[in-house]
Order: C-alpha cells, then sequence, then structure tokens
C-alpha cells in the first residue's frame, strides 16, 4: 500500500514537470520573468541581455506597469503571446471632441510602427460613436478604413453604449491587414448637428464584443487594448545568431517539439503539435500532459 502511493507521488510529480519546465523556458536564463501580473517572454525582456533586440525592451517601472516603446510613444502592455499567435496587446489611445467627461480635446492620432516588428492586427476593429460622426483613416492621404455613425433622434446615447454597434450613434469596421502607419481623424457630417461627444478608437474586437456585453461606456477610458503582431527581422536576427546573442534556428528545433518558418524578410516560430510553450528558446516547448491528470 505504501509502495503504491509512493508510486503515484512519483507519477503525479513527473506528470507535472513539464509545466514547471514550461514556466522555466518562458525567459532567457537567469532573467525577470515578470512585470506586475503580466509574464514577459522571451524574445521580449526587461534587462540588458534577457531581449532579442532594443525594440523587443520592455520597461517594468515603479508601480510594475510593464510598457514598450513604438517609435518614441510608451504604451502599456496588457498581454504578450509567443506560440503561434505571435500577439501583444497595448493599451491604446482614443480620439475625441467635444466630450464633457474629458478637460481637452484629441480629435487626430498619427500613428507610426514602420521600421518596427510591429503591426496592427486584423483582430482589431476601428469604431466610432457619437452624432453624425465621420472617423477616418488614412495612409499617405489615402483612406484605408472608416465609417460613420449617424444621429439617433429618440436616444443621445444608447447604440454607443448599449449591446449593438449597427451605425446608430456607434459603428464599426475592419482594418487592412499589415497595418502599420495611419492617420485616424473625427469630422462632422451635415451642418445641423455641431456639438455632441465624438469620438473613435482602434480596438481589440473580442475584448469590444465583452464591452457591448456588458454595457461599458468606452467615453469614460482613455485607452482601449489593441493587438499587434509582431515578427522577428530575418536579416538582423541572422545576424545576432551569428555573434551568439540570438539562439539559432537549428538550437530552437533541435528537439522537434518546435518549427520555425521564414522568408526573405521575417522569421516566425510556433510550438508542434501537441506542445506548448515558448518556441523562441531550446526546448521552450513542452508536452501538454493535461489530459493525463483529468
Amino acid at each position: 500500500m505504501v509502495f503504491q502511493l509512493v508510486f503515484q507521488v512519483i507519477f503525479l510529480f513527473c506528470s507535472l514537470n513539464p509545466f514547471l519546465a514550461e514556466a522555466q523556458s518562458i525567459t532567457k536564463g537567469g532573467c525577470k520573468e515578470r512585470c506586475g501580473n503580466i509574464t514577459i517572454p522571451y524574445p521580449f525582456g526587461m534587462e540588458t541581455g534577457c531581449y532579442l533586440e532594443e525594440r523587443f525592451r520592455v520597461d517594468c517601472n515603479s508601480s510594475s506597469i510593464p510598457t514598450l516603446d513604438l517609435n518614441g510613444t510608451s504604451l502599456e502592455v496588457t498581454d504578450i503571446s509567443v506560440d503561434k499567435a505571435n500577439n501583444i496587446q497595448i493599451n491604446f489611445p482614443i480620439i475625441f471632441q467635444n466630450c464633457s467627461s474629458k478637460t481637452s480635446s484629441r480629435d487626430s492620432l498619427v500613428v507610426n510602427l514602420e521600421d518596427t516588428p510591429f503591426s496592427f492586427s486584423t483582430e482589431n476593429r476601428f469604431v466610432a460613436a457619437g452624432c453624425n460622426n465621420l472617423a477616418l483613416l488614412s495612409r499617405n492621404e489615402a483612406t484605408v478604413g472608416g465609417c460613420m455613425s449617424i444621429c439617433n433622434v429618440s436616444s443621445s446615447d444608447a447604440s454607443a453604449n448599449g449591446t449593438i454597434c449597427n451605425g446608430i450613434n456607434c459603428c464599426e469596421t475592419t482594418i487592412p491587414s499589415g497595418l502599420d502607419f495611419f492617420n485616424a481623424t473625427l469630422q462632422v457630417v451635415g451642418d445641423k448637428v455641431k456639438d455632441g461627444c465624438k469620438y473613435a478608437y482602434l480596438v481589440d474586437q473580442n475584448w469590444f464584443n465583452l464591452r457591448l456585453d456588458n454595457n461599458i461606456s468606452v467615453i469614460d477610458m482613455d485607452y482601449v487594448p489593441v493587438v499587434l503582431n509582431w515578427r522577428i527581422d530575418l536579416g538582423l536576427y541572422e545576424n545576432m545568431t551569428l555573434n551568439g546573442s540570438a539562439y539559432s534556428v537549428t538550437n530552437l528545433t533541435s528537439s522537434g517539439t518546435s518549427r520555425c518558418s521564414q522568408n526573405s524578410t521575417f522569421l516566425l516560430c510556433s510550438c508542434s503539435s501537441g506542445f506548448q510553450g515558448n518556441p523562441y528558446i531550446p526546448d521552450g516547448c513542452q508536452g501538454n500532459h493535461s489530459h493525463q491528470l483529468n
């Protein structure tokens, strides 16, 4: 009976061990893993020698809030994914006009992610709210997206903060794939309605749908979650591999638990089927044994 109990304990420990290994292999050895409640996996990092290159450096301030510098703009990081999705979620500013809850106006926003590893994911939506509000995304003076929310004469803000966004006081639209530069602007449509709060924002669609379901008012917020895609510049990565500051693809894939794809410009890695973890460090992908514990 005692022998059987000891055997079961050893078996349980061995079953859990992949999860322990996975947790230890999220970052490079000896590097800090978390800032506040956010995990910072390699190729991102917070200390010198812990991130792949400077553009993947995450600052962790005295309040334990992680931020990422995007071409001179520091934005809060709320999540980082390194397996398959290769996404990072950040808090992104809202533009607004004539809103009593705001002390100033910010009716335009220029965002430039060119020459960075990041672009805006198509998981985002561009949303406009308010009466007779035409919100546009443009690039090099050409419109690449936008929508118009028209007035609801029976309710001043029902749709903008309710459970629908169908063009009455609230509209939404998709964005082009690979978007890395845009100018967002607000315009009043028509000459009868000049007043009233108008605002627009790029937003993670999943978060936006939850907001609608829970009737959360965005106008009371200054930032909303946005999803960025990230990838590794292949030329830079190859140079870093040669000087020993990055893991080679051979080292990453030697165990067969991860795989990497590359073209002439970038590199992306993911865990093989049945494995999960961080494919950007050797043996960072571990087998998913959760079904054995149920």
